[in-house]
């Protein structure tokens, strides 16, 4: 099926994968994220720092997932396991590390 807007999904499915220009991920998330939908974003996951804490914040606020798709080219498969390495990527109450997608917690 086929919908003119992404809200006449909203109480209709269990996950979403949004995948749209990155200005509009974060109303698009969040609506769904309201209203305990799982959501994909790929990265980046918002325009702002303040909007991608909104999104981790809606999740934490229910049982609806929210989850991070960084897709990582083979030849740059190190620079990922680095990345992984970092303070931020090895905080365990702000994100379960697992290969892509990351779920994102607060």
């Amino acid at each position: 099926a086929a919908f003119a807007d992404y809200r006449e999904l909203l109480g209709k499915v269990d996950a979403v994968s949004v995948v749209t220009h990155t200005p509009s991920h974060y109303q698009i998330a969040a609506d769904f994220l309201r209203h305990g939908v799982h959501v994909l974003v790929e990265k980046p996951m918002t325009e702002t720092l303040e909007q991608a804490r909104s999104l981790i914040e809606l999740a934490a606020g229910n049982t609806a997932e929210y989850l991070l798709g960084i897709n990582v080219p083979a030849g740059l498969q190190p620079l990922h396991a680095v990345v992984d390495r970092t303070p931020c990527a090895q905080n365990q109450d702000r994100r379960e590390h697992a290969a892509p997608p990351h779920v994102l917690r607060a």
